[in-house]
Parts: structure tokens; C-alpha cells; sequence
């Protein structure tokens, strides 16, 4: 199949398909021999926006802004039928966590391992909240008296951004430290 006809498909499913049509097409593709209960049911709202994105643009050389959107509009369009009431900052809310803009997501780069920032700004977070342990705080202050000023001034432009929004009460703890830790690069442990 060339990449027109398949261009042509895949936005008539992503944009334009009915829910009738959206389930036939997905009754015929299981009488092909795809099941998705053969798939991992573990994954994620966003393992399956990502693998969407990530097929789509292999085989049609698409722009990752371009798969972006599209991807967008189909995760959008899958939560409102399933949930009408839900606010638009809500689904913003829901988008920002499962459908990241790929330019937005980029790895910080930083002279800093991204391990020693994260410790950086486990640190800094703990002191502007008030939830430093007194001796930490008297350790760093011993080998270093001006430390926070110092610590901010080594962060990269990102993660002040961030840290900032998150000290300002302009998100919750929980999508403070999963973009922190993908910004940084690192994978997080469980």
C-alpha cells in the first residue's frame, strides 16, 4: 500500500469515523488476527498514544509536531466520548500527562549529571518548603553558605521554570516530579 492510501485511512479513522465505524474497524482487524487481549493490558493511555505516534510517523515520514497533533486530537476525542463532563482544564490536565509535545520533552542538557540536579533539587524544593532536615541544611551550609542561590544559578532554564511553577502552587507535587524526571532524563524507580 503506498503512503497516500494509507495517509487517507488513517485520517478517516483518526478524524472523520463514526463510533459505529470506529467498531467495525476494529472487529475487522480482530478477524485479521490481532487481538488485543494478546497485547500487554498494562499499558497506559500514553504507551498507546506513544506506539500510535510512533508507527504512524515511521511509516509516513510525518513531522513529530504534525503526529502531535494528531495523536492529540485522538486522545481528546476518545475522553470526551467517554467522559463529557470532564472540564476543559481537567483534559488539559489529562493531556499535558499522556500526550506530550515531543519539542517540550526534550532532554535538559546540562553540565550537571542528571542525577546530582535531581539530588540538587530534592534539596532546594525541601528548603523552600520548609522540609529540610536542620542538619542537611547546616551541612550544606557549612561547605557552602550561599547554596540555594547557588543551586538556582546552576539549574538549567527548565528546571527553574519548573521549579518555580511548582513553589508557586501551579501544579501538584505528583506532575512536578514526573516532568522533573523526565526533563532530566531519568528513569524513575518505583
Amino acid at each position: 500500500m503506498d503512503n497516500r492510501k494509507l495517509k487517507v485511512i488513517l485520517d478517516y479513522i483518526l478524524n472523520r469515523a463514526t463510533d459505529e465505524e470506529v467498531s467495525a474497524i476494529k472487529k475487522a482487524v480482530e478477524m485479521r488476527g490481532f487481538s488485543p487481549e494478546k497485547t500487554n493490558k498494562r499499558k497506559t493511555m500514553k504507551d498507546k498514544a506513544k506506539e500510535t505516534a510512533n508507527m504512524v510517523q515511521n511509516q509516513l515520514e510525518i513531522p513529530k509536531a504534525a503526529i502531535h497533533k494528531m495523536v492529540k486530537d485522538m486522545v481528546t476525542k476518545i475522553i470526551k466520548n467517554n467522559a463529557p463532563e470532564i472540564t476543559d482544564e481537567q483534559l488539559n490536565t489529562l493531556l499535558s500527562e499522556w500526550v506530550k509535545n515531543p519539542e517540550e520533552t526534550e532532554k535538559v542538557k546540562s553540565l550537571i549529571p542528571g542525577d546530582a540536579l535531581l539530588t540538587m533539587v530534592t534539596q532546594f524544593v525541601a528548603f523552600s518548603t520548609g522540609k529540610l532536615d536542620k542538619n542537611d541544611e547546616a551541612q550544606l551550609r557549612k561547605s557552602m553558605p550561599d547554596w540555594p542561590e547557588k543551586y538556582w544559578d546552576a539549574f538549567p532554564e527548565q528546571v527553574r521554570k519548573l521549579v518555580s511553577q511548582y513553589l508557586k502552587a501551579q501544579m501538584d507535587g505528583r506532575q512536578f516530579w514526573i516532568i522533573l524526571y523526565q526533563i532530566l532524563g531519568i528513569e524513575k524507580k518505583s
